[in-house]
């Protein structure tokens, strides 16, 4: 099949509830690799099984550079300068050198270190929940997003008071068919001149205490993220000024966004699977395996963004030729019966390695994993033990989903107790 016999449109719509769409099964039992239409109106190739959607988020054939001539656009109205220096859209070299600045506050050993602090802002925000007037609340606004925003301010240090702008400049960013090319740079602009402004303020205070570049990325120097990753450009000139803005509001959005949404649509999951639920609270050790099962069956991300053909090669059977895109989405890699057995069924018990893709895989794999996870953890666990009676305050039908942006999400998740 050539490229420009494509009729399918991408991305699918979803099932009933968040579930994969039914495309993926249907494709992968008979073209696993096959070209669609994007909604900027683009073409690319779509892979749906899980190997070879590991191969293009692997090979370095595949580049994730979306400024690159001829790369497909996803989104309506997709500008390649709302992505210039950003970390999820360089190939290494250039991403290794960046990754390997911020990495060291994403090491397991670091990330357990804020354990406590996770679990004792967890326990405020469901403090101030639980008493709201009545019984009932919207779980997302009240908890799931505060969470995360809290403490990837924390790590950063940065003020939390602006989570409105964070969730509305991310929310941009994810766009497929909600916003305009005019409000998405927009809203692109006032990003960057917001990061912006918080590093010339550290800057200047630096200047005033005679600390200025302390903590310059060393694992062992004192001092919060920003100040690592400010010293980083300013003594040791690892970044670009404009690479040092860009990853410092990557790492606000992806900070927040993954966990929200997984734990938003995981905790939904749970009380529409009564009997999964009912059985983790009588064996509260499956917890780290619920986790993991929960992203397996909802991933945080699409796996939408196109990787680029560099040279010719071979992926399911079809010759994707220099300058092409392939999409790999994360969800049906996920939901491959390859490699998962009965992969729709959700199943706190799962018994097959933990080999999902939610976090991606190869060099863009998350850098943020240990601590999405903590989070994860750390939220289902205190709001399980806290709100026994737990159920939806609506019936699933009622439910608001997200339309035109690249990842799915529950709007609201109201509750009662």
């Amino acid at each position: 099949m050539e490229l420009d016999d494509a009729v399918l449109h991408f991305p699918f719509a979803s099932g009933p509830g968040g579930t994969q769409p039914e495309e993926f099964r249907e494709l992968r039992a008979g073209c696993p690799v096959v070209p669609v239409i994007l909604p900027s109106g683009d073409r690319a190739w779509l892979a749906s099984r899980y190997e070879d959607i590991l191969t293009v988020l692997d090979d370095p054939r595949f580049s994730r550079d979306l400024s690159r001539a001829g790369a497909p656009r996803l989104a309506e109205g997709f500008d390649a300068s709302l992505v210039k220096d950003m970390i999820v859209g360089m190939d290494p070299p250039e991403h290794t050198r960046i990754r390997r600045i911020v990495q060291g506050a994403f090491t397991p050993r670091r990330i357990r270190t804020w354990e406590p602090r996770v679990r004792a802002v967890a326990e405020r925000l469901l403090d101030d929940f639980v008493a709201g007037p009545g019984r009932t609340g919207d779980l997302y606004e009240g908890f799931a997003l505060p969470l995360p925003i809290r403490i990837i301010s924390e790590l950063l240090g940065i003020p939390d008071d602006d989570a409105a702008d964070f969730r509305r400049w991310t929310e941009t960013g994810l766009s497929l068919t909600r916003w305009t090319r005019e409000e998405m740079l927009a809203a692109h602009r006032e990003y960057v001149d917001y990061v912006s402004a918080l590093i010339a303020a550290r800057r200047t205070a630096g200047v005033a205490d005679g600390t200025a570049g302390d903590g310059a990325g060393d694992d062992e120097r004192q001092g919060d993220l920003l100040d690592a990753l400010v010293g980083a450009r300013d003594q040791d000139d690892r970044l670009s000024e404009h690479e040092l803005v860009q990853l410092v509001r990557a790492l606000i959005s992806a900070g927040h966004e993954t966990t929200a949404t997984v734990f938003t649509r995981g905790l939904y999951t749970l009380l529409t699977h009564p009997e999964q639920l009912a059985r983790l609270r009588a064996e509260p050790e499956r917890l780290d395996a619920a986790v993991e099962e929960i992203l397996r069956y909802v991933p945080p991300g699409s796996g939408g963004t196109p990787r680029i053909a560099t040279t010719e090669i071979e992926i399911g059977g079809v010759r994707v030729k220099p300058h092409e895109g392939v999409i790999a989405p994360f969800g049906a890699a996920n939901h491959d019966p390859a490699r998962f057995a009965d992969p729709d069924t959700f199943d706190i018990a799962r018994v097959d390695p933990p080999s999902h893709i939610a976090f991606g895989h190869g060099p863009h794999h998350c850098l943020g994993v240990h601590l999405a996870r903590l989070e994860l953890r750390v939220a289902f666990e205190t709001v399980l033990r806290r709100l026994p009676g737990l159920e939806l305050a609506v019936a699933e039908e009622e439910l608001a989903w997200s339309e035109g942006l690249r990842v799915l999400k529950l709007q609201a998740l109201p509750v009662r107790w």
